[in-house]
């Protein structure tokens, strides 16, 4: 009796209650992916990783380019002559200019890590028979406060909010 039914074995460790088709050792629902498809599913979650660490490099760059910025800013001596005022606002300007690339740049890194996930998770559900991937993205997906991407993605807000207070106060009161 159990020679001939399909091999996977579901969520709850129970071998699928269907039989084989012909030439498969599982059932029709169950032979739909292929080993090629296990081959897409690598390349495809590669491609998803290597979109992550790539984000984590630009954000890290950005953050040591904007903290240098900052520390040049802040180490100007308090009494400006009318050139170090305008170099100094120049040097705000230019900290509020990157600041709000890294804020674009960050926000389409983020577009195209949820295109990975998305594909990830759809070829998870089809060879994956515990959808691991499909449950975590699940629980980020109703909790994105949680992910450091997610945080990280609107950092660049802060640092634009404080080059324009900066620059404000260099025009208003220096």
């Amino acid at each position: 009796m159990g020679q001939n039914r399909c091999r996977y074995l579901l969520d709850d460790g129970n071998q699928c209650p269907n039989n084989q088709d012909q030439g498969s050792s599982f059932c029709e629902q169950h032979a739909q992916w292929l080993p090629s498809d296990l081959e897409v599913y690598k390349a495809v979650t590669e491609h998803y990783r290597q979109d992550i660490r790539e984000f984590w490099s630009r954000s890290n760059f950005y953050l040591i380019v904007q903290a240098g910025l900052l520390s040049v800013f802040v180490s100007m001596e308090p009494q400006f002559s009318t050139y170090e005022k305008t170099v100094t606002i120049g040097l705000g300007a230019l900290g509020l200019i990157i600041a709000i690339a890294w804020f674009f740049v960050s926000r389409g890194s983020a577009v195209w890590i949820r295109r990975w996930r998305d594909q990830t998770v759809e070829i998870d559900k089809i060879i994956d028979r515990h959808q691991s991937y499909t449950r975590v993205e699940a629980f980020a997906v109703k909790n994105p406060h949680l992910s450091s991407s997610t945080v990280t993605q609107y950092l660049p807000i802060f640092f634009c909010i404080g080059w324009i207070a900066l620059i404000t106060f260099t025009i208003i009161y220096v």
